[in-house]
């Protein structure tokens, strides 16, 4: 069991509004997409936490370790059109 939802599990009415929110900001995206934008949010936020989750599905899921790494390093310099039109 993931740690957010243990956290969560506690306030059962705040986890389905947070349910209700991604579900909303993934409305509009494929996945790629979603997981692209949450591990920018996370970085930025310095969530190292939900950064390594959102990049292990990228990883699983879209790029291989060395595509994954350069967008994290400097997206100006990773094929960032590249990778975001897939």
């Amino acid at each position: 069991m993931p740690n957010y939802l243990r956290v969560l599990a506690l306030r059962p009415e705040v986890y389905g509004a947070w349910l209700r929110l991604a579900e909303e900001v993934r409305a509009g995206m494929d996945l790629r997409r979603y997981e692209l934008v949450t591990l920018t949010a996370a970085r930025s936020l310095g969530s190292s936490y939900c950064g390594l989750a959102h990049a292990a599905v990228l990883l699983e899921r879209f790029y291989d370790d060395t595509e994954l790494r350069s967008i994290m390093t400097d997206r100006r310099d990773a094929g960032w059109r590249r990778w975001t039109s897939r």
